[in-house]
């Protein structure tokens, strides 16, 4: 692997979701009710249903198409995000659903009589096979399963009185019956923008990381352990509206956390004017889009990987744009013949990033009211042809 280069393994195919139950403990007469549930249910040796705020229904959630033989469909969910360009998607197995389960062949709603619903596992048992090529969708409320994770839940909660320490619930896993064909292959890195009104309350910023070797005398060794910085994001995503915190959920699930990358914009280092990429010696056709950064004799110089459409190319000020073949998932531009002279170019660009969490950590702040704030983002790095620019 490349300076910097990671590689990143999902361990599960969908999100194991945890709840913290202790904002919602308002006086003792709470706190004893918490603790009876808890001695009935065994401590975590027992797995009980419990309603997510933030995700509980399904509108149309695709589940299959028929094929002239099949009467047996699991439900499930679908997560994507809607955005331009965004084709990923992530599915979500629905285990415990709420009655009633709504059935559509086509988009035409089915009477109850022609199937029934299995409440315990999420799966729907047609009376007679759904004919070959009727789409099945469903609509509806569902459950997670969950349990506690402590085995010590006086301790807990002594805690939480005085710390304000975590009460945790966690999902547990269900066995899925059945793959849903269209679940989005796995990849490193998808070619879609995390929505820029997100980011107006975003902080950003280069991040070096610089191991210091202390000696006993005191003298200082500084060891990079990057040539370039990595840009790292905040995004606040406090006191959002249900339907913004939907779309920004989708995104997440489709993203599957850390595992895949996506684009996002700095807005405080987005663009540049007629920048220099090098001069042209007649032989070389292809160059990568910089960016230098200059502090008097000091100059940092940074590839440009992802440049937003469109830009400008210029050789000696005169736009060449029209002339040559810009790979915007890379940065590189290719002449058609080798170029002559000063190569400069004009345009915005975006950062390739991931999240740098694997758990989405949302409060209920009311009926409407959604925020999870100081999601990290960070760059990751891009493979990029590795090219010989010979000397004029």
């Amino acid at each position: 692997m490349r300076e910097g280069d990671e590689d990143r393994i999902g361990n599960w195919q969908d999100a194991i979701r945890t709840f913290d139950i202790a904002p919602a403990l308002r006086n003792q007469a709470d706190l004893n009710t918490l603790i009876s549930f808890y001695r009935a249910r065994l401590g975590p040796t027992y797995s009980f249903r419990l309603t997510d705020p933030l995700d509980y229904t399904a509108s149309f959630q695709y589940i299959g198409t028929g094929n002239g033989s099949q009467n047996e469909f699991p439900l499930a969910k679908w997560y994507t995000s809607g955005l331009p360009g965004d084709a990923r998607n992530t599915i979500r197995p629905i285990t415990l659903p709420n009655a009633p389960v709504i059935i559509y062949w086509n988009g035409v709603e089915q009477g109850p009589e022609i199937y029934d619903v299995d409440y315990t596992t999420g799966l729907i048992y047609f009376l007679s096979p759904v004919p070959n090529g009727v789409g099945v969708t469903w609509s509806g409320t569902f459950q997670v399963p969950v349990s506690f994770v402590t085995n010590r839940m006086y301790a807990s909660i002594e805690m939480y009185q005085k710390f304000g320490a975590d009460i945790v619930l966690q999902e547990m896993r269900a066995p899925v019956h059945q793959n849903i064909m269209g679940e989005s292959e796995p990849q490193d890195f998808d070619e879609v923008l995390f929505p820029p009104e997100y980011s107006d309350r975003s902080q950003s910023g280069p991040a070096f990381e610089i191991v210091i070797i202390a000696g006993s005398s005191g003298i200082e060794e500084h060891l990079p352990q990057f040539v370039s910085p990595k840009i790292s994001f905040n995004v606040s995503m406090d006191i959002r509206t249900v339907a913004e915190m939907e779309l920004f959920l989708n995104f997440f699930h489709a993203r599957r956390g850390k595992l895949i990358g996506f684009l996002a914009k700095d807005l405080t280092d987005y663009a540049v004017e007629d920048e220099f990429i090098a001069i042209g010696n007649s032989i070389t056709t292809q160059f990568q889009l910089i960016k230098t950064y200059t502090d008097g004799a000091y100059e940092e110089v940074r590839n440009i990987t992802k440049p937003a459409f469109p830009i400008q190319v210029k050789v000696n000020g005169v736009d060449i744009t029209g002339t040559l073949t810009i790979d915007f998932t890379t940065g590189f531009i290719y002449f058609p013949s080798p170029p002559s002279g000063n190569i400069t170019w004009t345009g915005e660009f975006h950062i390739p990033v991931r999240f740098n969490t694997d758990e989405m950590d949302v409060t209920i702040e009311g009926a409407e009211v959604r925020s999870w704030g100081n999601i990290e983002l960070v760059e990751i790095p891009v493979d990029t042809p590795i090219i010989t620019i010979v000397a004029p």
